[in-house]
């Protein structure tokens, strides 16, 4: 046809936008801002909206400014990125090693100068990424000859030594998520099953064997878990009253503004690691069903669009983010209702931080990119 135009591919994709992700992280941004809010307020009376809140909104924009951007191009280009993104993510971990500022026992964060304050990363969070973009540009290279046992030395390998560099720093918690991350992807990528088994066993072995060599607080954390009721006001402390927070909810929950746990600051880091406790004392059972549908909702959304995407480097990388998201919800919600030791990792859109923000809406910008750009069809 004489008239046929090739379409253009900026306004192409943006037509293709996937908003229904876009709403799904937002809202949970938003109610996560609430929920912090709230627990600075007393008796249903707002709080001055500064400090946590402030703070996180400023964060919530700037993400979404990053969100966009990632969107808008074409995921493609990261492929290009994967190695000299790597090497840095390297080199800045053994910079931590070597000159890290410790922060509650783990010298995991960069600390920039802003004027009369300081602006604070924490590199790990950003590996996640780095790490799902390298193993996808490795992984979708060689999806047809991936696998037997031997096919996974290199891929492994490539995750083992940050995640051994953050365990050193240490973050335990961090290091773990690399863990199912790169099985998620292995199996994707087509590894045997028998394989997979293979390497569940060899975590088993390494657990046995790696406990004796944990940090003190570590340990504490575990046998802190099995009984907290042996150092209620130690140790046990924080899981005893994440669980009295969670349970004291109830079915609607006490109201916005009307936790009594977080707003005596009975719980503590109820803006970061237990602000799923500080939801539920506010909101209540039926307001953490609504929150756990829209979270489900959203990695589903997540796998939707790597089934569907016949790109093969695409559809790693989407499974990759699902994965992350799916670890931080486990591992924080299991810690928060007593079924997992404490870990510290936040809840993805929900906890006060600005890296692990900045984090999971630059993963969501990339599943963008990767949803725009599927044809009709679904070939991407």
């Amino acid at each position: 046809m004489l008239n046929a135009r090739t379409p253009d591919p900026i306004v192409s994709p943006l037509r293709r936008i996937d908003f229904v992700t876009i709403v799904l992280a937002v809202t949970l941004t938003v109610i996560g801002i609430a929920t912090i809010w709230g627990a600075m307020s007393t008796e249903g009376k707002p709080a001055p909206f500064r400090g946590y809140p402030r703070g996180q909104t400023i964060r919530l924009i700037v993400s979404l400014v990053g969100m966009s951007a990632l969107a808008l191009m074409d995921f493609r280009w990261s492929r290009r990125l994967a190695w000299p993104l790597y090497l840095g993510l390297l080199c800045v971990l053994g910079l931590l090693l070597i000159r890290g500022q410790a922060v509650k026992g783990a010298a995991s964060w960069i600390f920039i100068p802003l004027g009369s304050s300081r602006f604070q990363l924490q590199p790990s969070e950003f590996g996640k990424i780095i790490l799902v973009v390298v193993l996808a540009h490795y992984l979708s290279s060689r999806m047809h000859v991936f696998r037997r046992f031997h096919h996974t030395f290199v891929p492994g390998i490539i995750a083992a030594i940050p995640a051994a560099m953050i365990l050193i720093q240490p973050d335990l918690g961090t290091a773990v998520v690399y863990i199912p991350v790169t099985l998620v992807m292995f199996f994707v990528a087509g590894i045997r099953k028998r394989v997979l088994v293979a390497y569940a066993m060899l975590a088993l072995a390494a657990i046995a064997v790696g406990y004796p060599h944990l940090k003190p607080y570590q340990k504490g954390r575990i046998e802190t878990f099995l009984n907290p009721g042996q150092d209620a006001l130690g140790k046990g402390y924080n899981a005893i009253q994440a669980q009295t927070a969670l349970g004291s909810g109830e079915i609607i929950g006490k109201g916005w503004g009307r936790g009594t746990q977080t707003s005596f600051r009975f719980l503590p880091e109820y803006q970061t690691d237990f602000v799923f406790p500080t939801f539920a004392e506010q909101f209540g059972f039926l307001g953490c069903l609504v929150v756990l549908v829209l979270f489900s909702l959203l990695v589903l959304r997540l796998v939707w669009i790597a089934a569907s995407t016949e790109d093969l480097y695409g559809a790693l990388l989407v499974s990759g983010f699902a994965t992350v998201f799916v670890v931080h919800l486990t591992l924080n919600i299991g810690m928060a209702t007593g079924l997992l030791p404490v870990t510290g990792l936040p809840l993805p859109f929900f906890s006060y931080g600005g890296s692990f923000m900045l984090t999971c809406y630059a993963m969501i910008g990339l599943t963008l990119s990767v949803a725009a750009r599927r044809r009709p069809g679904g070939a991407t």
